[in-house]
């Protein structure tokens, strides 16, 4: 089957919902911080319900679809090479995973240090591709974040796995911030990152300052769930290290990471569908959207039951799927931000 276009299409001209002055910008506006505000109440009032629920309806949907959107927004641009190459490192870490859920290998530092390494030889993926085709030298600096942000991943895997790995997964929160900036023109890229690190890092930060909690109070139920997954503590680990899941603030520091969860789901699920435009083409032959949604229904409905019978078991699962997702963003962004997806969209045009 060959891919459609979505009907609603997010283009970065005068009439798209990127531009200032325009109705669609002030409707969007409105709507994700309606959706914003929401995400952190709820978040604050029900953190263990917010997290399970959010993570066994929304879960898979959010990374087939965002997987979707990388294939066709960077799929055809960026080099077989690079994904190649990012191909065999992510294999690499679902099958250290895969060893881990069958019990072949016994989760430990050292298979974290090791997934951790994959992850660094990840950020040098796009290095060279986005150094060689960045068209001025303002890209530059991108390109050296990603060997700065790789080397202090390679220290990490040494000094402190598990932290960094656990950075990484309240990080991936996000980069859809990263997905709005990179497809904003670059005169405004300032702009909107402002714009949308007020929501993706400003309201989590907020409810991590414990200020919601308080005015709250009085109707916050930490241990809330839509079915038996234990207590709010037994999903500590998840997000916070150790040193932090015996603080006072440790309800409240989870409460901040599942609002930026519930803002990553809202993000992929609604805007990234959104967001295609007419010349990109996926490297996949995925279905039509409607199909896609269809097959996406099926299969969240399939893992959410799962995870009703064993929610461990059914994470573990999860795990294999969403490593693939959270890791390939990296090297790809990092690539796209440095001017390698310009390029390559130029030289298919002949430019």
């Amino acid at each position: 089957m060959t891919p459609t276009t979505s009907p609603r299409v997010l283009t970065t001209d005068a009439a798209s919902p990127l531009a200032p002055q325009s109705h669609a910008t002030r409707v969007v506006a409105v709507v994700v911080v309606v959706y914003a505000v929401a995400a952190a109440v709820v978040a604050t009032l029900w953190p263990l319900f917010s997290y399970t629920f959010s993570l066994a309806a929304f879960g898979l949907a959010h990374v087939l679809t965002e997987v979707r959107y990388v294939d066709a927004r960077f799929g055809a641009a960026l080099p077989r090479t690079f994904w190649r190459t990012t191909g065999a490192l992510l294999a690499c870490v679902v099958a250290l995973r895969a060893l881990g859920v069958a019990g072949v290998v016994a989760p430990s530092t050292s298979t974290t240090t090791l997934e951790l390494v994959f992850v660094a030889l990840l950020f040098a993926v796009g290095v060279p591709l986005g150094w060689r085709r960045s068209t001025s030298p303002a890209p530059r600096p991108v390109v050296v974040g990603a060997v700065v942000v790789g080397a202090a991943v390679v220290v990490g895997a040494v000094v402190a796995p598990l932290p960094v790995l656990l950075l990484f997964a309240v990080l991936h929160n996000a980069t859809p911030l990263l997905f709005v900036v990179e497809r904003a023109p670059a005169r405004r890229r300032t702009l909107v990152a402002l714009a949308a690190g007020a929501v993706f890092v400003g309201v989590p930060a907020l409810v991590a300052s414990g200020v919601l909690q308080t005015w709250l109070v009085a109707y916050v139920d930490l241990d809330a769930q839509p079915w038996r997954v234990g207590s709010l503590a037994d999903h500590y680990g998840v997000y916070l290290p150790p040193a932090l899941r015996v603080e006072a603030t440790a309800a409240q520091l989870f409460s901040a990471a599942v609002t930026a969860q519930l803002l990553h789901y809202g993000a992929v699920i609604v805007w990234l569908p959104r967001a295609f435009t007419d010349d990109e083409r996926p490297r996949l032959p995925w279905p039509s959207w409607g199909r896609f949604a269809v097959v996406i229904v099926a299969l969240s409905l399939g893992l959410l039951l799962h995870f009703v019978v064993d929610f461990a078991g059914a994470r573990a699962v999860y795990g294999l799927v969403a490593a693939v997702h959270a890791w390939i963003e990296w090297p790809v962004l990092f690539a796209a931000l440095a001017g390698a997806r310009s390029a390559g969209v130029e030289a298919r045009a002949g430019c």
